[in-house]
């Protein structure tokens, strides 16, 4: 089945293997003229890529290139040079484009390419993008807007159900970005958050993800271009998503705790999701290094709760766990705005395998909104991830080892209210 609106001269890499009960492929892979067979360097696949495929539409494709940008310093002119860079098509995908100096100084841009000749395809989430002025604006003068809800007709009566939480930027059929971070001046210059731009064979994956959320938004057919899928490097990337019938992430994260030998680094902002503490508790208990990492004070104080909560199963598991201090010590004091909130959700496994994209370890991500992430098999690449990332943060003394979380009797009365819901968060 051809992907509405590609060119679909190239073909799929590899077929994805599906075993009997699992995903059913949410969208084929376009089709495409053959490949020289001497045109990547061929490698078994790793015990992870076997591991977690079965749970996957889509296959790892060899041949793309992945580059780590941390915090906004590194990723904004990124976003910036991508999209200067567009002569046909802009793809964007966004949970928040929030109406601020950030967020209104890229919408003037993709008002620019639009003008240029550029079509310029939005789509935000309806309910976190109620009543945006800056969303007007942008349809005022040439962008074409969607929002998204599910395919609900009353999207407010399904707001835990409809999240759209992807982050993802495409460009002309040749890069695209993704990760933690949203358009709005907290991720710019605050928020400690990062972002991936990836070329290569991968990007037919992300294309065909955008698209169908772009149809099922109500969206126009959009513009025809050609995917540029010729190997730009050597990493291996699969592309996994959570929707409303798709659980892909949940069951990837679940398989790469099972299958982790060695060490295991996680980042998460809310890391709340009962089968994500148990995979990494059996980790630890079957003598994996398992390292985890939290925010010391979030953007929400019930999950900040909840995380004090987490803290302690895991360290009675004897996983090491890190709280990142998020105070803006020139501010002094917490806010949601200039806080340095680790935002990040970025893991490795073995040194082998990176998971890096929008989905949180909460149940949200793993079962409700709409996520992305991509898995990267390249030794290379987990240990960028680890020096540039992780030890870099402790290193720093960003990130301390978590004491046992004491609570007040009040708090040990929410602690149990909050854990009976962790389904709603």
């Amino acid at each position: 089945m051809a992907i509405r609106g590609l060119d679909t001269r190239l073909p799929a890499l590899q077929q994805p293997t599906v075993r009997a009960g699992g995903p059913t492929p949410a969208a084929t892979a376009p089709a495409v003229a053959p490949v020289a067979r001497d045109t990547f360097v061929r490698t078994q696949p790793t015990s992870f890529a076997q591991a977690i495929s079965p749970f996957v539409a889509t296959p790892f494709r060899p041949g793309n290139q992945v580059d780590l940008f941390i915090n906004g310093d590194e990723v904004f002119p990124q976003i910036h040079k991508l999209l200067d860079s567009a002569k046909e098509r802009i793809d964007m995908e966004f949970f928040a484009f929030t109406d601020d100096p950030t967020g209104r100084e890229i919408g003037e841009k993709l008002i620019g390419k639009a003008k240029e000749g550029v079509q310029v395809n939005v789509l935000v989430d309806k309910v976190s993008q109620l009543n945006s002025n800056l969303m007007k604006h942008l349809e005022d003068n040439g962008v074409r807007v969607q929002r998204f809800t599910n395919g609900y007709q009353t999207p407010l009566l399904h707001a835990n159900n409809i999240t759209d939480h992807r982050k993802i930027i495409l460009v002309d059929g040749k890069a695209g970005m993704t990760g933690g971070m949203n358009l709005a001046e907290r991720y710019e210059k605050y928020w400690h958050d990062v972002m991936v731009k990836f070329q290569g064979p991968s990007l037919q994956d992300v294309y065909s993800k955008f698209e169908a959320n772009w149809k099922l938004s109500g969206g126009d057919a959009v513009r025809p271009i050609k995917l540029d899928l010729a190997p730009k490097g050597s990493h291996s990337v699969q592309v996994a998503v959570t929707s409303k019938n798709e659980r892909e992430i949940r069951d990837s994260f679940l398989a790469a705790f099972k299958t982790a030998k060695e060490n295991i680094n996680v980042q998460s902002p809310y890391f709340i999701d009962e089968d994500m503490v148990k995979g990494l508790t059996e980790a630890a208990k079957r003598g994996v290094k398992v390292h985890v990492q939290v925010p010391s004070v979030g953007d929400n104080s019930a999950v900040d709760l909840m995380n004090r909560s987490v803290i302690n199963q895991l360290r009675d598991a004897n996983v090491d766990v890190y709280q990142y201090d998020t105070m803006n010590y020139q501010v002094g004091k917490h806010d949601h705005v200039t806080d340095h909130f680790n935002h990040a959700k970025i893991a490795t496994f073995d040194g082998k395998l990176s998971i890096i994209g929008t989905a949180n370890m909460d149940h949200r991500s793993m079962a409700m909104s709409q996520e992305i992430n991509l898995h990267v098999e390249s030794e290379q690449f987990a240990k960028e991830i680890e020096e540039r990332f992780f030890k870099k943060d402790v290193l720093l003394k960003k990130a301390t080892p978590a004491m046992k979380q004491v609570m007040s009797g009040k708090e040990k009365i929410a602690e149990k209210v909050l854990n009976s819901m962790r389904h709603l968060f």
